[in-house]
């Protein structure tokens, strides 16, 4: 929850067990809390720990591509093999990494499939959004905002743009935005599913500049 203290001040409080002011967390400020030098030690921890995450997630993404291209070379070889001496190898090349990676993270194979067609998107359309995710300065979800934009772009200049801005864009605007703009894009209005190209909106939208009085954060 946040509110608005006294004087202006903006209030943390966490399910009333414990409440300090915003500007002292962020060194914007004087407080007699003496629960203040500690909260904003632990802010600066859950950064720290949100960035690994976000490099441990883009890791597992690149694993599994690279898994799933060392499955593939394999299958390859063996179908080679088995149709040369006149079988059928009844499956295609890499069909079932997908399968043997979710068994070993226990995961489905359509979120496994998923991961990787967004990390291969990335990597080839928007390699400064795929690296700013291997250095953890994105995170999975916004990753994954950024190559639904991507799908919806028809010309590569338009995918070149997007790249050289996004990143700007995604590290400074909070990932539970909406897309904002005011391209019609709707499914309804927008049979082929194909953004204006013109007014691309970017995938973390635009946040509101200021709070109202009391609100909640998720």
């Amino acid at each position: 929850m946040i509110q608005w203290g006294s004087a202006g001040s903006t209030i943390f409080s966490l399910e009333g067990r414990m409440s300090y002011p915003c500007c002292s967390v962020f060194g914007m400020g004087e407080s007699t809390d003496q629960n203040t030098s500690g909260a904003a030690a632990l802010i600066e921890e859950l950064v720290a720990q949100y960035k690994e995450l976000s490099k441990a997630q883009a890791r597992c993404a690149a694993v599994m591509m690279e898994f799933a291209d060392t499955r593939s070379s394999c299958d390859r070889q063996i179908i080679a093999e088995r149709q040369a001496a006149g079988g059928d190898p009844r499956y295609r090349a890499g069909e079932f990494a997908g399968t043997e990676i979710g068994m070993a993270v226990c995961e489905s194979r359509f979120s496994v499939q998923k991961t990787m067609a967004m990390a291969r998107r990335l990597r080839t359309e928007a390699p400064d959004a795929w690296d700013a995710w291997q250095a953890g300065d994105i995170n999975h979800d916004k990753a994954q905002r950024i190559s639904r934009t991507l799908r919806r772009l028809v010309h590569d200049t338009s995918k070149q743009l997007l790249n050289g801005v996004v990143v700007d864009v995604a590290v400074c605007k909070p990932a539970n935005c909406s897309a904002g703009g005011s391209t019609n894009s709707s499914p309804a209005s927008n049979p082929t599913n194909k953004t204006n190209e013109s007014t691309v909106p970017f995938p973390t939208g635009t946040c509101p500049s200021a709070p109202t009085s009391t609100a909640s954060a998720s």
